[in-house]
């Protein structure tokens, strides 16, 4: 389906910019987020939309993926293909989370322990059906006000022998990561035994 960036850009408050790689995220009057990825270039973006292999294709199957395990993510809408000769090459409409905040936001006001429970739970799902979410960071995390889990800007591979090789070594990199910042040795600790107590036995 090809969208008119312009009516995007005119109806849409902007919500988030990422500086590093110019992709955007739009806040619609009617509820919706529209998230807009930047072309890599006529010929390559095209080649991806005729594949459906643009990110907002990949990331609607990732999304899908997740919601068949049980997990949660912003409900998908649709995809949306921008014209070619626009700066970008397509967007994934989805329903915006109001009242949910960024994990390491409501690390600093919730319950942690509570916090870490529920995510040892998702990452424990995820291991046991072989998906690995590559981009691992508590930024990629909602928390809404029951507590539940929100998982934004999916991009899973589903891969038994990439969860075993993988796992540990994202996990420990999300931990230096935010270390400083929102996770205490403590909750670490804490989230490595529930883990353990959770995952397949070829990973704990």
């Amino acid at each position: 389906m090809r969208e008119d960036l312009a009516t995007y850009l005119r109806e849409g408050v902007v919500f988030h910019r990422n500086e590093n790689n110019g992709g955007l995220i739009l806040k619609m009057p009617n509820g919706h987020a529209v998230k807009l990825f930047p072309s890599k270039g006529l010929l390559f973006s095209g080649s991806r939309r005729l594949l459906r292999q643009t990110k907002a294709h990949k990331q609607w199957r990732s999304a899908q993926l997740l919601r068949s395990l049980g997990l949660t993510t912003p409900p998908p809408v649709k995809i949306a293909l921008v014209r070619p000769w626009n700066e970008y090459e397509s967007a994934l409409i989805y329903e915006f989370q109001e009242d949910a905040v960024l994990a390491r936001v409501y690390l600093k006001q919730g319950d942690r322990f509570a916090f870490w429970d529920r995510l040892a739970e998702d990452l424990s799902t995820m291991a046991a059906a072989g998906v690995l979410f590559i981009d691992f960071h508590l930024g990629n995390i909602l928390v809404d006000p029951e507590g539940e889990l929100c998982w934004i800007d999916p991009d899973v591979k589903q891969s038994k022998s990439l969860v075993r090789r993988e796992f540990w070594p994202r996990l420990e990199r999300m931990y230096l990561k935010y270390g400083r910042d929102a996770i205490e040795p403590e909750d670490w600790t804490y989230l490595c035994a529930r883990l353990r107590e959770r995952l397949p036995a070829t990973l704990a």
